[in-house]
Order: structure tokens, then sequence, then C-alpha cells
């Protein structure tokens, strides 16, 4: 699915999770697959989480606020 929707594009950038190597090969890898997959240019990039999934008052503030400044 993901694949799909980007082989349009001459590079695609992907996050890696804060998971571990264990994890990733239980459940697989989407960077792994991305990367295998998609013709052209990968970035595959490792940073923190900055706002949370969470659904929190926190995290629908931070969203606002990069509404904002977008």
């Amino acid at each position: 699915m993901i694949i799909d929707a980007v082989t349009e594009y001459d590079t695609v950038c992907v996050g890696l999770s804060e998971r571990s190597d264990a994890e990733q090969l239980e459940f697989g890898s989407t960077a792994r697959r991305v990367s295998r997959d998609v013709p052209g240019n990968i970035a595959v990039v490792r940073g923190r989480e900055l706002l949370k999934p969470d659904g929190s008052d926190r995290t629908l503030a931070d969203l606002t606020a990069a509404e904002k400044i977008t």
C-alpha cells in the first residue's frame, strides 16, 4: 500500500521506529520493505517522537500551534 503510493516520487523519506531490532524482525519493518521495493532514492531517518499519538490535551495544543505556523 505505501509502496504503491510513493512510486511516482524521486525521493521517499521513511522514519524508523523506536522498537528494538528483535521487535522489528518479529513484526516486519516498513522502512526495510520500502527501501527494498521502492525504486529511486530512500532517506531513512530516526528521531525522537515530538508528538505522541495519544489524543492528549498537550498533543492537541501542540498540533494547533503547529498549524498556525505552517
